[in-house]
């Protein structure tokens, strides 16, 4: 038998009991990559049927999405769909949108308390990039740039060099200039390669998504590292011409295998490829060679010769090696010549000399160190000089000289001779002329002086007697000095001048009471006997007329006397 009081106790008993078994699941939170599909499910146990409403959170005021199976017309939850049973509710999103994300509630009728809000992050793939030179120098400095355009959310960088974590400064993020919604990043890692960091990788991972298939890692899986090689140019330091030689350019320790050019006085030379072996203390590191065989010729003297590498994409590792001057040497090219012969005379001692030179400022090379001089080389086989100048005494004018020159390479390969000319030598003949000269203004002056004083032995006579165009005066006698054996004639000549000329003859010598006639103040004592005689004086135009008589071998010309 029941009892009112028991039958409301059950009741509230399974009221309460109720009350405690109705449990709401709501969805747990979840992200998603965008353009996929999302489901939000929620349960409630405890009773045999539910009815089940969505609210969306994420706006305010919050919005019911789903209501049962009433759908909220807004364009947003056009991609939303529910799906609803006795117990459970699920909305489906499809093809996610960012605009999608958000904070999902769901509700029960048959409970007091919503579910826990689930929240739907919706994550977008970014487009990455690393940028890192393509060739490093080992000891400059580089950044490399990691960047991630148009993600969601923004993105965290991870370096790795030769998958050894770096540290490097927090990342730059801006709004993408495409759609606001996401985001473009940027991380910079900022290293010096070595020469240890020839090869190595570089790797830069995003590590923001919660879809692990959205974080991403680019890398440069051996980091091109250019090492600039010791360049080095091995040459003889002498060459001959006409020999062959082989010039070797080595470059050690570089990266990678160096590429060679050859020039030959500035003209490109066609060569063989270099060889590459790996550098004996370094095997990441390469020594190359190169070997560029010639044969200089005379004009190969003083040409240049340069190596220059070639191969790396940077101007600053490829180098350059060259010989600005090849020493060619070879034999003399030229004859000698006789340059210079000189020939002095002083005080009757004559002396020549003889300088022998090649005359060519370049050739040969090395210049000529070796001269011989010969003396009549057919008699005498020896030579009287070994040296570019010999200097002969009292020389034979008709002597021939010879002369040899060379170098270590030949010293008979060029020769000419040369016959001496003596006196007839230009310097010899300048000293001839000038003395010549001297002689002729000697001879002059002479001539000169003697013409001078004539013409003032003749006007010392009176010159009013001396009458231009005067007749030939007739021939009279005259007294005889006392000494005279006879008497004197005076002969006129064909000139019309009006003098009369007469030669004395001497004879035996008088004693002290002659005339002085030649006025030396000792009277006759000692006088020739002078004798008058007839003078023809056809052959005596232009004699030279004196007063005082002049001893001149066996005759005494006196002045000319004026005829009345």
């Amino acid at each position: 038998m029941d009892s009112p009081l028991l039958t409301s106790l059950l009741i509230v008993a399974v009221l309460v009991q109720a009350t405690h078994c109705q449990t709401l699941n709501g969805p747990s939170s979840v992200a998603v990559e965008r353009g996929t599909d999302v489901q939000l499910t929620c349960t409630v146990t405890g009773v045999d049927s539910a009815s089940f409403y969505w609210d969306d959170n994420s706006v305010d005021p919050p919005e019911t999405v789903f209501s049962g199976e009433l759908q909220n017309p807004s364009l947003k939850y056009v991609n939303f769909s529910v799906s609803n049973d006795a117990t459970s509710s699920t909305i489906t999103i499809t093809d996610t949108k960012v605009t999608d994300e958000g904070s999902y509630v769901c509700q029960s009728f048959e409970t007091s308390d919503p579910a826990p809000a689930a929240q739907v992050t919706v994550e977008v793939r970014p487009f990455l990039t690393l940028m890192v030179n393509s060739t490093l120098i080992a000891g400059e400095t580089y950044e490399a740039v990691c960047r991630a355009e148009g993600g969601r959310p923004a993105e965290v960088f991870e370096w790795y060099l030769n998958d050894v974590q770096q540290t490097v400064d927090p990342p730059t993020s801006t709004p993408n200039a495409g759609n606001a919604d996401l985001t473009d990043a940027n991380s910079t890692f900022a290293f010096t390669p070595t020469n240890d960091s020839f090869c190595q990788s570089l790797r830069c991972v995003t590590t923001g998504h919660q879809v692990d298939s959205l974080n991403q890692e680019l890398n440069v899986s051996c980091l091109n590292v250019h090492l600039k090689p010791t360049l080095t140019l091995m040459l003889n330091s002498t060459l001959i011409a006409g020999e062959t030689y082989e010039a070797v350019c080595r470059a050690e320790g570089g990266r990678p295998a160096e590429v060679f050019e050859w020039y030959l006085n500035d003209v490109q030379q066609t060569v063989d490829p270099p060889t590459s072996t790996p550098n004996a203390g370094n095997s990441d590191v390469i020594d190359t060679t190169s070997t560029f065989a010639f044969t200089p010729t005379n004009d190969s003297f003083c040409q240049s010769l340069r190596c220059v590498t070639t191969g790396h994409p940077r101007a600053s590792l490829n180098q350059e090696q060259n010989i600005s001057c090849l020493t060619v040497h070879y034999p003399p090219q030229q004859s000698p010549e006789i340059i210079k012969v000189d020939f002095n005379e002083d005080n009757s001692t004559r002396t020549l000399t003889v300088t022998c030179s090649i005359l060519q400022d370049d050739q040969p090379n090395p210049f000529v160190d070796t001269y011989y001089i010969y003396e009549n080389v057919n008699e005498n086989p020896s030579p009287v000089a070994s040296t570019s100048k010999f200097t002969r005494k009292t020389p034979n004018f008709d002597t021939e000289y010879l002369c040899v020159a060379g170098n270590y390479l030949g010293n008979t390969t060029a020769r000419r001779t040369f016959v001496a000319a003596g006196p007839d030598d230009a310097s010899v003949t300048t000293g001839l002329l000038v003395g010549l000269i001297i002689v002729i203004i000697i001879i002059i002056v002479i001539l000169v002086f003697i013409s001078v004083w004539y013409s003032k032995r003749y006007s010392r006579g009176d010159s009013s007697e001396k009458v231009a165009g005067k007749t030939k005066p007739e021939e009279r006698p005259r007294p005889a000095p006392r000494s005279s054996p006879g008497p004197v004639t005076y002969t006129r000549d064909d000139r019309t001048d009006g003098y009369e000329y007469a030669v004395v003859e001497k004879g035996p010598r008088q004693g002290s009471g002659e005339r002085d006639h030649d006025d030396d103040g000792g009277g006759g004592q000692n006088e020739p006997l002078l004798q008058y005689a007839e003078l023809d004086m056809s052959d005596k135009a232009g004699q030279t007329d004196q007063r005082i008589p002049q001893k001149q071998s066996d005759v005494v010309v006196y002045s000319p006397i004026v005829l009345d």
